[in-house]
């Protein structure tokens, strides 16, 4: 999909598998499998300015996410949900010319300032980006950060250790198909 397709309503890009299919269960989504593709924009040194970015991004997020959802609901909440479905191109557009802003800052630090949970939180030394290594995986070569282990541990705290079982679960609820 493209992001100027006016059917897409998300301020990133998405790789996906035209062979596949993905039936969600809340989500009106309906694409192939995918890989998401978030950029790491350079932050303000002024944690006020940031803070306010993160704000503002944070209730777009929240409305497309509202918006994009099918759930099985009384009239009011349908309704409400097709109002703010109305403005999803708004609020991607909104993201979109903020990225581009925060684009033009020389920061020493880095995040995913479009999608990300905790967008405070998950803020990364620029240089992580700048050096890169191969790793085997597989038994196939791929490029990944050098300084993979200190960015998925800021990402996720101790990502080696497993979570207890209760709590691995995907966060996304579809069926996937190869067609």
């Amino acid at each position: 999909m493209c992001i100027r397709d006016r059917h897409y309503i998300y301020p990133f890009l998405k790789l996906e598998n035209k062979n596949t299919r993905a039936k969600f269960y809340t989500a009106k989504d309906n694409g192939g499998a995918w890989i998401d593709i978030f950029p790491l924009n350079g932050i303000p040194k002024d944690k006020k300015v940031f803070r306010k970015y993160a704000q503002k991004m944070d209730l777009y997020h929240s409305l497309l996410g509202k918006g994009d959802t099918i759930n099985q609901e009384n009239f009011i909440k349908k309704f409400g949900r097709k109002i703010i479905r109305l403005g999803s191109n708004y609020y991607r557009d909104r993201m979109v010319k903020m990225l581009n802003e925060l684009g033009k800052i020389h920061s020493d630090k880095v995040s995913d300032t479009v999608w990300a949970n905790d967008r405070l939180h998950d803020v990364f030394p620029a240089n992580f980006i700048d050096h890169y290594i191969k790793l085997e995986f597989r038994g196939k070569e791929f490029w990944a950060l050098k300084e993979y282990d200190e960015y998925l541990t800021i990402q996720y705290g101790n990502w080696r250790k497993l979570p207890p079982e209760e709590q691995r679960v995907g966060h996304h609820e579809y069926d996937l198909y190869i067609l």
